[in-house]
């Protein structure tokens, strides 16, 4: 594969060596197993660059946004630009193009590349958005600012397929039987942002409806994923199924004597409670963890929702120490699966938004009701985002979380306790 580019740009392949050298991998003459529905991918350096921006959100560094992320940021940008294409109507889609390790099937016949994988489309158009986010935060490179802003509404769109599905290919060649570990199609619910059943509520159904069909079980990491993927669909009770699905014992004195570690769908964790993909794969461990965090406190669309997403077995418990987008650090505590308890720490001060179920007690209290209307720029939902809606079947549904939204206005370093009445 060659990429030539006009201007300075970053990209990152399927993966990097001790060297740092992240061009593509494989090849057909002399590496059988280097098949592109693995191997050629260019998404790299953009899913990397929400990490860089997800840092700042969670700080509030302006520095590091600036020297640090912006220079990585807008380098991806501008390949994503250059690797942009018009289709015959004018669309901007990625071609070549893959949703890794999957496939699908025409007449018969399976293949490996597509153009505008949903997957491709779904980064590119988290990147651009948070690439305007960004000049804006910083008042810099307004004319790049600009071409960012002509490409987006050029994207190709996400598309519900007949299925009721999120689509997962330029066309639509979904199978409801596909079973496949990757949910890569559902980027943009995580660990992304602009699908969410508050603000693209069909697409969040079609997001759901591919969970079904995929299915629960699958290799550790896989799992995890879905449970991240469930709690944002604020299904609690099935994102702790997954959980508790991704901790089978996997026996690796089986695996062992079998003379071989092959990859499977029906994994879990060994002993020591390391994920079995199987073989191990710490991505399954981290993934868990982030989960359950997901379950319990979730600050993605623009406030911060408290227990988004709490199992019913979990009726009574407590947590300490969950950060939040915007500086915040939460303690919660809840008795009969509703929130009794809420201790914020403000660590850069600003606005801070809460959605929770209850009723703030106390005539005096400083959180005060208000709309969704959020003025904390590192608490910010998503911008719209367009679709078209093909399903020849009705949706699924999909429950939206209840609860009020509160502003309290924070001083850096102050923390906020608050007491909640849920009784009625």
């Amino acid at each position: 594969m060659e990429i030539q580019v006009d201007r300075e740009a970053v990209i990152f392949i399927l993966k990097s060596d001790i060297w740092a050298k992240t061009s593509p991998t494989g090849g057909e003459d002399w590496d059988p197993s280097g098949r592109a529905l693995w191997s050629a991918w260019q998404m790299g350096g953009g899913w990397l660059c929400q990490h860089l921006w997800e840092h700042y959100l969670f700080t509030g560094d302006r520095d590091f946004l600036k020297m640090k992320a912006w220079p990585l940021m807008k380098g991806s940008a501008e390949f994503m630009l250059e690797w942009l294409i018009e289709n015959k109507d004018g669309i901007l889609v990625t071609n070549p193009s893959t949703s890794p390790e999957n496939v699908f099937t025409i007449n018969g016949k399976t293949h490996e590349i597509s153009m505008a994988s949903t997957m491709d489309m779904s980064i590119i158009r988290e990147l651009f958005s948070i690439c305007l986010q960004t000049t804006r935060e910083l008042k810099i490179d307004s004319d790049f600012a600009a071409r960012i802003e002509k490409a987006i509404p050029r994207l190709y769109p996400f598309h519900i397929g007949q299925y009721g599905q999120l689509q997962e290919w330029f066309n639509d060649v979904d199978s409801p039987q596909d079973s496949h570990r990757h949910i890569s199609h559902l980027f943009s619910l995580y660990p992304g942002s602009q699908i969410t059943p508050d603000y693209t509520l069909e697409l969040a159904k079609a997001a759901k409806q591919s969970l079904i069909q995929r299915g629960d079980a699958s290799t550790g990491w896989s799992m995890a994923w879905k449970v991240n993927c469930w709690a944002r669909l604020k299904d609690g009770d099935h994102a702790l199924k997954v959980l508790k699905d991704g901790l089978k014992y996997i026996d690796p004195k089986f695996e062992k004597s079998m003379g071989h570690i092959a990859v499977s769908d029906n994994g879990g964790s060994y002993p020591n409670l390391f994920c079995a993909c199987p073989p191990f794969q710490i991505d399954g461990n981290f993934g868990a963890a982030a989960g359950i965090t997901e379950m319990l406190l979730q600050s993605h669309e623009g406030y911060i929702h408290l227990l988004p997403a709490l199992p019913t077995e979990w009726d009574t418990g407590e947590v300490k120490g969950l950060v939040a987008r915007g500086g915040f650090v939460v303690d919660m505590k809840w008795s009969k699966g509703k929130l009794t308890e809420a201790t914020i720490l403000s660590r850069l001060g600003g606005s801070c938004f809460v959605k929770m179920n209850g009723t703030i007690l106390g005539k005096e209290s400083s959180l005060k009701t208000t709309s969704d209307n959020n003025r904390n720029q590192l608490l910010q939902n998503q911008n719209t985002v367009m679709f078209q809606n093909k399903s020849k079947v009705p949706l699924v549904d999909l429950v939206v979380a209840e609860g009020s939204f509160y502003e309290l206005k924070t001083t850096k370093g102050k923390s906020y306790k608050y007491y909640i009445d849920n009784k009625n």
